[in-house]
């Protein structure tokens, strides 16, 4: 069988392209998180052209995500403040994508 959570973890290793986060529910409770920040631009419908804009989203390890995560959880990455967008989207295989919003 093959181990995902071996491969996870190098992934999400903070000496390579994972970084250190800091979770807020809305229930008062906090703590890390473990995850890879991306910013893909996305195009938006704007007149003929269209517009493109940002859509931050961290990849988290499921299993490390609070049952409680969702909408409205706040995220401080890397010195800048985002708000959960959604709650956690997961993969299948361990990984979950949480799209956020720029305070």
């Amino acid at each position: 069988m093959i181990d995902f959570d071996d491969d996870l973890n190098a992934l999400l290793n903070t000496d390579e392209f994972a970084t250190n986060a800091t979770y807020a529910l809305q229930n008062g409770s906090n703590g890390p998180l473990v995850g890879i920040l991306s910013n893909e631009g996305e195009e938006t419908p704007f007149g003929e052209a269209g517009m493109l804009t940002s859509k931050p989203v961290f990849a988290v390890k499921t299993s490390e995500i609070p049952d409680e995560f969702g909408e409205g959880a706040e995220l401080l990455i890397d010195g800048q403040r985002f708000t959960a967008a959604s709650a956690p989207m997961s993969d299948g295989a361990g990984l979950s994508e949480i799209v956020l919003e720029r305070e």
